[in-house]
């Protein structure tokens, strides 16, 4: 099972409230992190829809919804997802067998997939506002 302390860590560097994750809030700041912590604990810790949503105190659907809406609306998550993957990125490496030990070029070449990751995603999203503005002045 995961550690809270995880969780303790997202809320003390995305600045929430104590236990505001698992909360029944619905500030926009907190559901953003709220669905990036589950996305992150779906993908890269390879937790269930289930085991995600007894730690988040959720039913499994919302969970699903929760991930569903992450991955559609990827352009409002990227820097929180982006922030939590560095965060993270020794205890995801780890998890996955990546490494055995750190060493500065490996952490390097993670950075730098991220960095292409967020670059392609503002990219993506420049491309999703335009078409917007486009349509938008058609009407």
């Amino acid at each position: 099972m995961v550690d809270f302390r995880l969780l303790k860590k997202v809320e003390q560097e995305f600045n929430i409230g104590e236990n505001s994750l698992r909360s029944r809030s619905r500030l926009a700041h907190i559901v953003v992190v709220r669905h990036a912590v589950n996305n992150l604990l779906r993908r890269e810790f390879g937790y269930t829809y289930a085991e995600i949503g007894r730690i988040m105190k959720r039913d499994h659907a919302t969970i699903i919804h929760s991930t569903k809406q992450h991955s559609t609306g990827w352009f409002q998550y990227e820097d929180t997802y982006s922030r939590m993957l560095l965060l993270f990125a020794d205890l995801i490496l780890l998890r996955k067998g990546n490494i055995k030990r750190y060493s500065i070029e490996m952490c390097e070449d993670e950075i730098a997939k991220l960095t292409s990751l967020i670059a392609s995603s503002k990219a993506q999203l420049e491309r999703v506002k335009r078409r917007s503005r486009t349509l938008n002045a058609k009407k």
